[in-house]
């Protein structure tokens, strides 16, 4: 037999035309299939790649397919969790306690307790120290403090709400007439379209629209002031003057040096009474920096140092050249122009240091002790006011340095009420106070302010020596 040909043998086994047709759709649909799977996988992938994303961010905001952030564990109270569970079995016994400490220390090291106790009544950590203050049993005085002295341990003798109630002997030397008055300018205020409604009792009249005061009033108001500050310098008071405008600068600064008294006249800094402490600081690095400089100390620093040295040294002197020798808290204050002098009055009201000055028409007296209703803006009122007070310090020193220090008069201590009343705080002051009670009993709101001008005083027992332990202990 012949055998086939090599083109017969491909011919059988090549697929018809329609054959191959078949073979070819069901490639492109096994094709399709495939792809459609793959981009299902892929959406998948990426679906749950944005969702692991979303969880690296926890601190991220609730978002869709996210759990709530008290939900996640990054954001989990570890420590509140680890109390909670040691409080659930506070009740089993010291093996317990044993093994949820080998637990936290992972076995690197082993405990063997000696006594049944697993805290001692005194921790090894009592004489380290600490930066947090002792409250409780363990608190003590804090003597480095000086508002915390003044409040606790030695109360200051003139207090705010005392001159409420202090009056003048009957038989007192006048400081200033009116003809002083009318001659330095005192009488005139500002224009009356600028002014405060509260300083109305002591305006006289309204001339071509400009307020005139009423200097009987003024002239009352200085001998009273005069009288008082005389008396405090006598009794050993701490005075500070303070007047930052343009017209009291040389006034203040000539005047305080002249009687011995601390004084700000270019700048009051916030917390020269109220943050006490820290001021003492800048005050001590000024001196540093202005007796390096005397001793030649700064000769070993270049030339940028030293400028940088200086700079400083002039900042501040600027801020604090009037009250470097203030080692304690004033006593009483004295200023020019309350709208001027505003943040510094709010110091001193919270503290309960009384404060004097000169007020003008546009000023608020509310929280003034002793004002003295007058021109703040004129040079020669300023000098003639601010000239009388000093006359008074020099005049009341005199008289304590005529007196030896065993004949001097001993005032017993007393709690001043006001350091512990709420209503000195400036921020709860101003809060709406009106209740129903003060109407039912006063008959209004403004009848109760005019009864209670510093508001809600507490009573106070008399002044001895405390110990908190002592305290701590009766409770």
């Amino acid at each position: 037999a012949v055998p086939p040909s090599l083109e017969e043998v491909a011919g059988a086994h090549l697929p018809s035309d329609n054959s191959v047709l078949g073979l070819g759709a069901s490639a492109l649909g096994l094709v399709g299939l495939a792809a459609l799977a793959g981009r299902r996988r892929q959406n998948e992938r990426a679906s749950k790649v944005a969702m692991m994303a979303r969880e690296t961010r926890w601190a991220k905001p609730a978002a869709k397919g996210m759990k709530p952030m008290i939900h996640r564990k990054e954001t989990r109270d570890i420590l509140k969790d680890q109390w909670e569970g040691w409080h659930k079995n506070k009740g089993k016994n010291l093996e317990f306690m044993e093994k949820v400490v080998r637990q936290q220390l992972h076995g690197k090291m082993q405990f063997q307790f000696t006594s049944e106790h697993f805290v001692d009544e005194q921790p090894l950590m009592n004489g380290l120290k600490s930066t947090k203050k002792d409250t409780g049993v363990n608190m003590g005085h804090r003597y480095d403090e000086v508002w915390y002295v003044r409040k606790y341990l030695e109360p200051t003798q003139f207090k705010k709400l005392a001159i409420a109630s202090w009056e003048m002997p009957e038989n007192y030397t006048r400081a200033v007439t009116l003809r002083e008055l009318v001659d330095a300018g005192v009488q005139y205020g500002h224009k009356s379209n600028a002014w405060n409604p509260k300083m109305l009792k002591y305006l006289y009249a309204d001339n071509d629209g400009t307020h005139i005061f009423d200097l009987v009033q003024t002239a009352a108001g200085l001998n009273r002031a005069c009288y008082y500050c005389m008396e405090a310098a006598a009794r050993g008071a701490e005075f500070i003057m303070i007047g930052t405008k343009a017209q009291a600068r040389p006034i203040i600064k000539a005047k305080a040096e002249e009687s011995g008294v601390h004084y700000c006249d270019l700048r009051f800094v916030g917390g020269v009474v109220s943050n006490f402490k820290i001021i003492q600081k800048s005050i001590k690095l000024m001196k540093k920096l202005r007796e390096d400089k005397e001793q030649g100390a700064w000769n070993i620093f270049g030339p940028n140092q030293r400028l940088r040295n200086q700079c400083k040294l002039n900042r501040l002197t600027k801020k604090y050249h009037g009250i470097e020798n203030l080692t304690r808290l004033p006593d009483i204050c004295i200023f020019v122009d309350e709208a001027k002098e505003r943040n510094p009055i709010a110091e001193m009201t919270r503290l309960g240091i009384p404060a004097v000055g000169l007020v003008d028409s546009n000023n608020d007296p509310t929280f003034i002790d002793l004002p003295i209703p007058g021109n703040s803006s004129g040079s020669r009122s300023i000098e003639l006011v601010i000239g009388k007070l000093a006359e008074a310090i020099k005049k009341g020193k005199m008289i304590r340095e005529q007196t030896q220090e065993g004949n001097r008069e001993v005032f017993p201590k007393e709690w001043d009420p006001w350091i512990f009343s709420r209503d000195r705080i400036r921020s709860i002051r101003r809060r709406s106070k009106r209740q129903p009670w003060m109407k039912g009993m006063y008959g209004s709101y403004e009848n109760w302010k005019k009864c209670h001008p510093f508001g809600a005083i507490p009573s106070m027992v008399p002044f001895h020596d405390f110990k908190w332990n002592d305290l701590w202990k009766d409770r």
